[in-house]
């Protein structure tokens, strides 16, 4: 017996679109929490350090002290936490929130919004972060999108601007390719500015 797919090819095509670029984010998502974790433990070491030298068998119960403790925090706290002892606040701390909490829409419900995801009134809510490129001419500024090209000479800039996304109880949160595109770069600007602020060991 054959089984007859329902989807015409354009259709196949874009679902298996959003299957990438879904497991694409929730993958990125996940490597967000796990540099978090480090960044608990390099600051934990480090300023136990600042205490004076320890035997090796002390570090290596220090060090899995310190990594169960990262591993048992929500993301909010932890974030909060390796925030707060940095040199200097994380950027973008709301959008990497939301971005944890999409995955765990996609992690734990197969990205379906359930009533625990919504707010009062029965919406899920993320703000993400997305790569804005854009030349500067003036005052205007000019979001570059391919094929472009300019007569003169311009400005490139860029910078992270948050896109807000809002769906409904029993709605399907799916990422197209090019969202987890913009997720890839936040997250190498968000790891440069977390590595920046470490404090000294």
């Amino acid at each position: 017996m054959r089984l007859q797919h329902s989807f015409d090819q354009p259709s196949r095509r874009t679902h298996y679109a959003d299957w990438l670029g879904t497991n694409a984010f929730r993958d990125l998502a996940k490597a967000l929490r796990h540099s978090l974790e480090g960044a608990f433990l390099y600051i934990g070491l480090a300023e136990a350090g600042r205490n004076g030298p320890m035997d090796l068998i002390d570090f290596h119960r220090l060090k899995a002290s310190i990594s169960r403790r990262a591993n048992s925090l929500k993301f909010p706290p932890l974030i909060a936490e390796v925030s707060q002892r940095l040199t200097s606040p994380l950027q973008w701390v709301d959008q990497m929130e939301s971005v944890n909490r999409a995955r765990n829409v996609i992690e734990h419900r197969a990205g379906l919004v359930g009533k625990a995801d919504c707010n009062s009134a029965g919406l899920f809510e993320i703000t993400l972060p997305r790569i804005k490129l854009f030349a500067k001419l003036g005052d205007e500024e000019i979001e570059l999108r391919p094929p472009m090209h300019f007569d003169q000479e311009v400005q490139i800039m860029m910078r992270v601007e948050p896109r807000v996304r809002t769906l409904r109880q029993g709605e399907m949160l799916t990422f197209t390719p090019d969202e987890a595109f913009h997720l890839l770069h936040a997250c190498q600007l968000f790891a440069a500015d977390l590595a920046s602020k470490l404090p000294r060991a």
